[in-house]
């Protein structure tokens, strides 16, 4: 099992990229489950493909990372670089109200499911002061 930081020089000797996000791990396609870290990678159909269980973040950023390739990755992190840039320069729309929430996914075709549950949402759940989504895992077989 590779270190945090033998992740990161792995990385950097195959001239790949971790991609970052805001999420709890700091990494895309990357959760925690219990004391490790799991690697999933959206494809085609917007399905899920489980990539691995790993001891710690870095190491699982490494491995969807290496299924994603090298520019995807790049192209991933810059994205997310510019996202978290555009937050700090303006935090007040790196929030979505309701409205604009509803606008976005009409806008791309997609429908919120309501639910009975606390956010009225189906697969969402309260976070503090926000809401998360709950992470549905879809086995391709």
């Amino acid at each position: 099992m590779p270190t945090a930081a033998e992740a990161r020089e792995a990385a950097a000797a195959e001239g790949l990229v971790l991609v970052t996000s805001t999420s709890e791990t700091g990494f895309k396609g990357v959760y925690r489950h219990g004391d490790s870290f799991v690697a999933e990678a959206r494809v085609e159909g917007g399905h899920v493909q489980y990539l691995g269980i790993f001891a710690t973040a870095e190491e699982a950023a490494l491995r969807y990372a290496r299924h994603i390739g090298k520019e995807a990755a790049a192209a991933a992190a810059a994205e997310a670089a510019a996202a978290a840039a555009a937050a700090v320069a303006n935090p007040a729309q790196s929030k979505m109200t309701a409205a604009e929430a509803r606008e976005a996914a009409a806008a791309e075709g997609l429908v919120l499911v309501p639910s009975t549950n606390s956010s009225g949402f189906k697969n969402v759940s309260p976070n503090g002061d926000s809401f998360k989504r709950v992470h549905m895992r879809t086995a391709i077989l």
